[in-house]
This record gives structure tokens, sequence and C-alpha cells, in this order.
């Protein structure tokens, strides 16, 4: 991704991390609202529950290994310009993550209108709230040092 300033930076990730969240908030709206009634073979439902908890546990192991991983390349960067690159594909995929998992939970309340899909999905909302990646939160996870940290933590473009 190219960039020329930080807050060019910082509003191109904003915006790309915003489309990627719109799809699962925007299914799980559209089921909640237009879902007849739930399915009451409770073999099915236990299946689909199974399904769902072993998808969602899958994808938060890669997404952890991912990023402890992918983490470390990005703060061996040469650069402020290069770390930032690596940050934003971390980000990028780390959000990707996050929201095939909510829609995974929504194929799972569209099967069974269990509200405890409604209460994961919730919660991955919070933990994607949680791990926005705004000016202090880079200059933590990239452990930045001097003027890098000061240009990124409070977006300044020079010193």
């Amino acid at each position: 991704m190219e960039f020329i300033t930080i807050n060019e930076y910082f509003y191109k990730l904003f915006s790309r991390l915003l489309l990627l969240l719109i799809a699962p908030i925007m299914s799980f709206v559209m089921l909640y609202v237009l879902t007849p009634e739930a399915n009451t073979d409770s073999f099915a439902v236990t299946q689909i529950r199974a399904y769902v908890i072993v998808s969602v546990a899958c994808l938060w192991l890669i997404a952890v290994v991912f990023s402890i991983k992918k983490i470390k390349s990005a703060r061996k960067g040469q650069g402020l310009r290069a770390k930032l690159q690596k940050y934003f594909q971390l980000t990028i995929v780390r959000y990707s993550l996050l929201t095939i998992a909510c829609l995974i939970l929504a194929v799972g309340f569209f099967f069974t209108l269990d509200n405890n899909y409604l209460y994961g999905f919730l919660f991955h909302m919070t933990i994607a709230a949680a791990l926005w990646p705004h000016g202090p939160r880079v200059a933590a996870e990239l452990k930045l040092r001097g003027d890098e940290r000061e240009m990124i933590y409070y977006r300044k473009d020079h010193l």
C-alpha cells in the first residue's frame, strides 16, 4: 500500500477495516430480521454448534499464531514505511479472519436461531474495537522508539 503521510496511512487502513466489518454486521442484521423459526432437530443443532465452535476456535488459533509471527517480522523492517506496510498487511489479515469468524457465527445463528451466536458475534465486535489500530496501539505493537514513535503516536508527518 502506498501512502504519503501518516494521516493518509491511517485513513486507508481504517477505511479498509471498516469495509471488512460491514459484511458480518449486515449479515447478522439481515439474518436477525429475516429468519423464520428455529430448527427443532436437537441432533442437527448440536452438530452445527460443534462445527461452529471448532471453526471459530481454529480461526482464532490461526489469527493469534499469524499475528505473533508477523509482528516480529514487521518490527525488523528497515524504516518506518516498511514497518507500516507490514503492519498494514498484518492488520488486514487479522480483521479478515475476524470477519470470517463472524460470518461463521451468522451461519450458525441462521440454522439454529440460538442467541449464543449473537452473543459470540457481539464478543467478536468488542474484540474488533479493542484491537483497533490507532496511533498508540501501532506504536506499542511495533515497539517504535524516538521520532518514529512520536510520528505515529501523534500522527505527525515531520518533526
